[in-house]
C-alpha cells in the first residue's frame, strides 16, 4: 500500500514528454486519424473508438509540429464540423 508520494514539483516540457508523438505527424497519422473520425459518423455509434482517437489526437497535438500540421490541413475546422 502506498502511503505517500513524493513530488519534487518538476514538470516535464510537453515537447520532450510527448516527443514520440511527433512520429505520428511525420508519417501522416494525423490525417489518418482525422479521416477515421470523419468516416465514423454519427460519432455516437462508435463513441468508444472516437473517444480513444480524440485522446490520442490530444496527446499528439501537445507537440508544436503536430499542431502546425493540424492547422495546415484544416484540422480545427474539421473537428468543429464533427462537433
Amino acid at each position: 500500500m502506498i502511503e505517500t508520494i513524493q513530488y519534487n514539483g518538476e514538470e516535464l516540457d510537453p515537447e520532450s514528454e510527448y516527443a514520440i508523438a511527433s512520429v505520428v505527424g511525420e508519417t501522416g497519422g494525423l490525417e489518418v486519424m482525422m479521416d477515421i473520425l470523419k468516416r465514423s459518423t454519427p460519432l455516437l455509434r462508435v463513441r468508444e473508438c472516437a473517444a480513444l482517437l480524440l485522446k490520442l489526437l490530444q496527446h499528439c497535438c501537445k507537440i508544436r509540429a503536430n499542431r502546425a500540421r493540424m492547422l495546415a490541413t484544416g484540422g480545427t475546422q474539421k473537428l468543429l464540423r464533427m462537433l
